[in-house]
């Protein structure tokens, strides 16, 4: 038996063992406060354990790579720390996210460009309905279990969406939901119910991506692959939804061209030089205030007014514009010229540019 322990305290298992025996312990005192962001957190830490091929096998002790898994536990230790324990009930809001293309607001999912254009700001906040309704609650009426959505793992007849736990208009958990006797599939017109519960007429994998205003829209497909590597079919991208947990891929687009998007939808840049197409909350014309970019029409953006030629508010939406074209900026009689979108170009955008204050 001595020889068998002095062994143990001589491998990694022991690193292994303490470290679990650790967490289990934390978990019995701290489940009263287990938040949506720890369950994720862990989920995410087994999910990228198991997408780099790291297991623990009992009969053979650690495979390669064991020390990474272990810091993978250790790491998914600290956040459950962190998110559970700090301070009893905590926000299930999340914290922000950043990618080497731009940055994203994990609660409101907005995100602006690093990359030299002009200051353009994009909400998810734009994709929720208007209609607040209440909340049922994680284990009240009508709410399934948590689920992770890029690994679902929800009852037969159901689905992993996401909803508003809140009761806001802005999903920012996930859940199991029931999937409808008659489902759609992506791309085809859906229906969502009424107070962002995560409930649509879509079928598994998808979600019913709908106006700001309306219920109605079309069903479009969660991310698949990992959360550190998501993937969508081709010419789509993901989008990062607001605390992760509703990341759908959304087609590319070219802002110069008119039939790019869907009606209702606007082209709108989201990582670094790509462009997705967006539902728009509102109409704003080119010279009209602004907050985000989904409250301008089809054809323009949200950008600062330091960089317009008349706007008498901190932000506005302006056109973009084609750089080899003469001038059709809407408020070129008041000096607003076609001026680069991208300094320096960027490769497939050198002729892209908005109507802006001349250089």
């Amino acid at each position: 038996l001595l020889a068998r322990l002095r062994a143990l305290a001589r491998g990694p298992r022991l690193g292994l063992l303490l470290t679990l025996g650790l967490a289990s312990a934390l978990a019995l005192l701290c489940a009263p406060f287990v938040t949506d962001d720890a369950f994720i957190t862990l989920r995410y830490a087994r999910h990228l354990a198991e997408g780099e091929g790291l297991r623990w096998n009992p009969g053979e002790g650690p495979v390669e790579g064991y020390s990474n898994l272990l810091q993978v536990l250790l790491a998914a230790l600290a956040l459950l720390l962190l998110t559970a324990c700090a301070g009893g009930e905590t926000s299930t809001n999340g914290s922000s996210a950043t990618s080497s293309t731009g940055s994203a607001d994990a609660v409101s999912g907005s995100t602006s460009s690093s990359s030299g254009a002009p200051s353009s700001t994009t909400s998810a906040t734009a994709t929720s309905t208007s209609s607040t309704g209440e909340s049922t609650g994680e284990t009240g009426e009508g709410a399934g279990g948590r689920c992770y959505p890029y690994m679902p793992e929800c009852p037969r007849g159901e689905k992993c969406s996401a909803w508003a736990s809140d009761g806001g208009k802005v999903p920012n958990a996930n859940k199991c939901v029931p999937i409808d006797p008659d489902p759609k599939e992506a791309g085809e017109p859906c229906v969502a119910e009424e107070g962002v519960t995560g409930i649509d007429d879509c079928d598994a994998g998808l979600f019913c991506w709908h106006p700001y205003d309306d219920l109605a829209g079309y069903c479009v497909e969660f991310c698949t692959g990992s959360y550190r590597f998501p993937q969508c079919p081709d010419n789509k991208t993901c989008f990062i939804g607001a605390a992760g947990t509703w990341d759908l891929c959304r087609p590319l687009c070219d802002p110069l061209d008119p039939d790019a998007c869907a009606p209702g939808e606007s082209c709108i840049l989201r990582y670094g030089d790509a462009f997705i197409c967006m539902w728009t909350a509102f109409d704003g014309a080119d010279g009209e205030p602004c907050d985000v970019s989904q409250q301008c029409s089809a054809g323009t953006f949200c950008a600062d007014a330091t960089t317009l030629a008349n706007c008498p508010w901190d932000r506005c939406c302006t056109s973009y514009c084609d750089l080899d074209a003469p001038n059709t900026c809407p408020q070129k009689d008041l000096g607003a010229e076609c001026v680069p979108y991208f300094d320096p170009p960027l490769p497939g955008k050198e002729t892209l540019g908005f109507c802006g204050a001349p250089p």
